[in-house]
């Protein structure tokens, strides 16, 4: 055999051989590349589903802090117009007229002094407390079984009183009164305002 069929076999071989592993190659590769995408299919599904996930759940966030801002601004509504009604019974107070608030200034003084405190009358409604309302409180304290207040002059009180015995003050101006009452009455008042059982 001559050297030049030796090489052109051995050439031919090499051909084949190297055909071969290009084939194996290219297979080799084409199956990495299904498996790449279907890899990156997998991943991008998985992603997809994080990211539904995430979006609703930042959806439910947003949708309980709505209410719950709602929620919110309802109640700063509410305890305005509860502010309002307890504005408006303080003005009706001091705007009863002078019998019904006579009536009133007796009973109060009646339930709050002990006897024989300075009686510390509103500037806004010293003329009621002429000879006659003194003469009018003070049997109503004796017969309560208490002494007679003591004229302690006026000072700006918004209607109402202040009782004073030694450093001691009781104060029964009508934004007191109101003041006191108001715990108690909240949710009466609210349920009566808004309709709430």
């Amino acid at each position: 055999m001559n050297t030049d069929a030796i090489t052109a076999k051995i050439m031919e071989e090499a051909r084949e051989q190297a055909a071969a592993l290009l084939k194996e190659a290219d297979e080799k590769a084409e199956q990495m590349r299904i498996q790449a995408e279907e890899e990156l299919a997998h991943k991008r599904g998985q992603a997809d589903e994080s990211l539904r996930v995430q979006v609703r759940d930042m959806r439910d966030r947003m949708l309980r802090m709505a209410e719950l801002d709602q929620k919110k601004a309802m109640l700063a509504v509410k305890r305005q117009v509860i502010d309002e009604a307890f504005d408006n019974a303080l003005e009706r107070m001091r705007k009863m007229d002078a019998a019904d608030k006579k009536a009133y200034l007796c009973r109060l003084l009646v339930d709050s002094a002990a006897g024989g405190e300075e009686l510390i009358v509103s500037e806004e409604e010293k003329d009621l407390y002429d000879d006659a309302f003194m003469d009018r409180i003070n049997a109503c304290l004796a017969q309560a079984g208490k002494k007679p207040v003591r004229p302690g002059g006026a000072r700006k009180l918004g209607g109402g009183f202040a009782l004073r015995e030694g450093g001691m003050e009781i104060n029964c101006t009508y934004a007191s009164v109101i003041g006191q009452a108001r715990p108690g009455l909240e949710s009466e008042v609210a349920a009566m305002l808004f309709q709430e059982t």
